[in-house]
């Protein structure tokens, strides 16, 4: 901002008084704003900071009587757009602040320089700022899914370790081996991803197996082994639906496959088994046996290597077996668990102290790119870029007919721009049904960077240059992926807003180069950049969502009756909402907490959860540890804070008898009232 006021007081050898003390004002705000802790400041707060960025340039366009100034507004749109994207009544009043403050400077300022700006950048300018800050938003938003992702699998693991204490601990060293094991056989990195992510989750099927199994302390009768032997099927169920884990899905349904054939569920042999199941399976046999059970006791170190040499070429897959013997006998496998963090553990105390401190979450060791052969991945939704081609191209065709009508009128070339404008806009909405290909899109873009200075040229108004703005954020959004394409792009918009103003009408257009490069370029490639990283996190929303109905399917495996109930008790909850007029804030956290609401029943043993008769006292204090037990689950998932605290409070009484806190009245969180008297009437 300084560097273009002073480029701009330079040019007109104006550096008066209030020019050098705003010059000096700026050099000292500089460097602390880049010292504030911006992670700690709220939206109001921020907003103070960009309403004086865009009051200096206001300030600046009258005070030079110069309104090319007023371009320099656009990032401060785009940033209104982003923080209140999701808070429309405070983003009209942001972006109508500034509208009117650019229609206003430009009437003070007066002149065909301001009113083509007016009817013509402006309008390009909002909805250019508008496209670009919900891109933004999208992407920050992205990085807290993410989170939510690797949370949420966390706590697929956290309801097993409800049920089966073994498994934490289990699931860290099986991990450390099979990591040992990856390097021993020399693995790439996207099958090392896949083979930490079975190991992880290669006993997520146990959920579905009753505690009078899981936790038996004798031998298995033969029909309970045959219950056990389904665990690996349930886990592929729990799994195949969260995607980029369909290979991992696939591999833990054979973690239990044996070399010979002999194993479960489909007795395939060899190298039909996945090389990822055959890894995992070793090492969890050979933790197994060096762990004490509620049945045996510990085998050593050397009793265990014997006993997987003796079943190499019948249980396990020799090599596999070679290479675990190496890593052991050479100390490999002990400084692999030294450095893999436990899923479980002390993982919430960590995390609440993260909370507290403003720290980031440790992640789990999980994959975090899409697993290869799954294709590239492009935003080539062909009604979204035939909608946005079709609105750029539609202002265009608007703004340019505001123009002409009050200034200089329609000649051939004018009739020809706004007809041609209109019907790509009309061609775009008519191919939206059909699909348009990516290069309609491209196509348009080029036209329009074509087109702009023709028509500034044409009608001798710079302001027509930005004619291409709409263009520029749909090419930026559409091919970030793409670096050549991107880097043409970049050369386009430094090219169309900073050279050709002072290019095609000489240095009198320096005030204009000079704020578009402040505006335009930098701003535009931001959008590429949150565009492609949006799009290699986009997977990892739906994952997310998958992971939340995988705990769910987790749950119904024991009890059938939940899946059912929890479909019927969020479609209650909704009409409940609509009643109450409820914001959709609201009306997401209630979604959340009506689904999920019985998910601690993961940590209630079989006998009780599926008694069919009436509970015991004892009973009863058991069964109502789940609000609880859903509570410790849910909430390691970031942004979950607020579900997880109704969850607990989903059977507190409105007079204050209920459970677990005995809280009353509002009090209560109001998702808890509703699902509660939902749940009830089900």
């Amino acid at each position: 901002m300084g560097v273009v006021v002073a480029i701009v007081a330079a040019h007109y050898d104006q550096f008066d008084t209030f020019t050098v003390t705003a010059l000096i004002l700026l050099a000292i705000w500089s460097p602390i704003m880049a010292t504030l802790p911006w992670h700690r400041k709220p939206h109001n707060w921020l907003a103070k900071v960009y309403f004086l960025g865009a009051s200096w340039f206001v300030m600046f366009a009258i005070h030079f009587d110069n309104p090319y100034l007023l371009v320099g507004l656009f990032p401060e749109m785009m940033a209104f757009a982003d923080i209140y994207w999701y808070r429309r009544s405070a983003l009209v009043v942001h972006q109508g602040l500034l509208i009117a403050a650019f229609i206003g400077a430009a009437a003070v300022i007066g002149g065909e320089a301001a009113t083509a700006l007016t009817l013509i950048a402006l309008p390009l300018m909002i909805s250019g700022g508008l496209v670009a800050g919900s891109i933004s938003h999208r992407f920050i938003h992205s990085l807290l899914e993410r989170q939510q992702f690797q949370s949420a699998v966390r706590s697929l693991l956290e309801a097993l370790h409800a049920r089966d204490g073994y498994t934490g601990d289990h699931s860290k060293e099986t991990l450390a081996m099979t990591m040992a094991v990856a390097h021993e056989l020399e693995l790439e990195a996207d099958v090392r991803e896949q083979l930490a992510d079975t190991a992880l989750l290669h006993d997520i099927g146990k959920i579905g197996i009753p505690n009078s199994i899981l936790q038996k302390p004798g031998k298995l009768t033969d029909d309970e082994w045959v219950t056990m032997k389904r665990h690996p099927e349930i886990g592929e169920q729990i799994l195949r639906d969260m995607p980029g884990f369909e290979e991992v899905a696939n591999a833990v349904r054979h973690e239990h496959e044996r070399w010979d054939g002999g194993g479960y569920p489909d007795g395939v042999a060899g190298e039909q088994i996945p090389l990822i199941s055959r890894i995992v399976l070793a090492c969890d046999a050979y933790h197994a046996m060096t762990s004490d059970r509620p049945y045996r006791a510990a085998m050593s170190e050397d009793e265990a290597l014997a006993e997987l040499r003796r079943n190499s070429g019948t249980q396990f897959d020799p090599r596999v077996v070679v290479a675990l013997e190496n890593a052991i006998v050479e100390g490999r496998l002990e400084r692999h668990i030294d450095d893999v963090e436990s899923p479980l553990g002390e993982l919430q105390e960590e995390n609440d102290f993260g909370r507290e401190h403003g720290e980031a979450q440790a992640p789990l060791r999980l994959d975090t790119s899409p697993h290869a052969g799954n294709g590239r991945s492009t935003l080539n939704d062909p009604r979204l870029i035939t909608t946005g081609s079709a609105i750029s191209a539609g202002l265009v065709a608007l703004a340019t007919s505001a123009y002409l009508v009050t200034g200089p009128g329609f000649d051939r070339f004018g009739a020809l721009l706004v007809a041609g404008a209109a019907t790509i806009a009309f061609a775009s909405l008519a191919m939206r049904r059909q699909g348009a290909p990516r290069w309609w899109n491209f196509g348009v873009g080029l036209l329009a960077y074509a087109v702009a200075p023709m028509a500034a040229l044409h009608f001798d108004e710079p302001a027509m240059l930005v004619l291409a703005l709409g263009a520029s954020v749909m090419m930026a959004a559409f091919f970030s992926e793409r670096l050549v394409v991107m880097a043409f792009q970049s050369l386009l918009q430094i090219g169309g807003y900073v050279v050709l103003p002072v290019a095609l009408f000489g240095w009198e257009l320096l005030p204009f180069s000079a704020a578009s490069a402040r505006a335009f370029p930098g701003t535009l490639s931001a959008i590429g950049y949150f565009i492609k990283k949006l799009l290699a996190m986009r997977f990892e929303r739906d994952r997310f969502t998958a992971t939340m109905s995988s705990l769910l399917l987790a749950l119904e495996a024991r009890d059938g009756y939940t899946s059912e109930h929890s479909d019927a008790t969020l479609e209650m909850a909704m009409l409940v909402a609509d009643e109450l007029k409820l914001d959709e804030t609201v009306r997401l956290e209630l979604k959340d907490v009506a689904l999920l609401h019985d998910i601690g029943k993961i940590g209630i043993p079989d006998e009780i959860l599926n008694k069919p008769g009436k509970l015991t006292d004892d009973e009863w204090a058991v069964m109502r540890t789940h609000p609880i037990v859903g509570q410790q689950i849910v909430s390691r998932v970031p942004g979950f804070e607020s579900v997880a605290d109704a969850i607990r409070h989903e059977h507190e009484r409105w007079d204050g008898n209920g459970y677990p806190d005995r809280i009353a009245g509002t009090r209560i969180p109001l998702a808890s009232r509703i699902v509660l008297a939902c749940d009830a009437y089900h």
